[in-house]
């Protein structure tokens, strides 16, 4: 986690100076908007890694009770066992959504939709920051899935 903070801090600081960014001059705004969501991005990922953390010490600490021999306990073990590991699956996909944020704010392609490829809008992407699709396209998705 260090090493991508100082990664993170490094890429910051590029952004501040950059003017011409994946082929396109940048404008200030544009680089303050980029900065501004690396950062709330990282906080999300150290807040996730945290938590990742404890989950991983309250798993550590269920398996050591195992050796329990009341059959009502150990059910009740292993409930807690498959409540915190679903958290621990969300909290790792959560992760991977952040790190291919990140990715597109160095490839330049933040803030972009994947299906029609116009501008996320900016009230969704401080709401949603890993935001990979436009409102519109969004909405048609989850049509699609109902």
């Amino acid at each position: 986690m260090y090493f991508l903070t100082n990664l993170a801090m490094e890429i910051i600081d590029w952004l501040k100076d950059v003017k011409i960014f994946n082929g396109k001059e940048m404008a200030a705004m544009d680089k303050n908007k980029l900065v501004h969501f690396t950062k709330k991005l990282l906080t999300e990922y150290e807040r996730v890694q945290k938590e990742l953390g404890y989950l991983q010490t309250d798993i550590a600490e269920l398996e050591g009770t195992s050796l329990v021999t009341e059959y009502e306990e150990k059910s009740s073990i292993e409930e807690q066992k498959d409540y915190i590991l679903n958290f621990l699956t969300h909290d790792a996909a959560e992760l991977k959504e952040i790190q291919l944020a990140l990715q597109k704010t160095l490839d330049g392609t933040y803030g972009i939709c994947e299906r029609c490829g116009q501008t996320i809008e900016e009230d969704r992407l401080e709401a949603v920051p890993t935001g990979r699709y436009c409102k519109k396209c969004e909405e048609e998705l989850e049509k699609e899935q109902r």
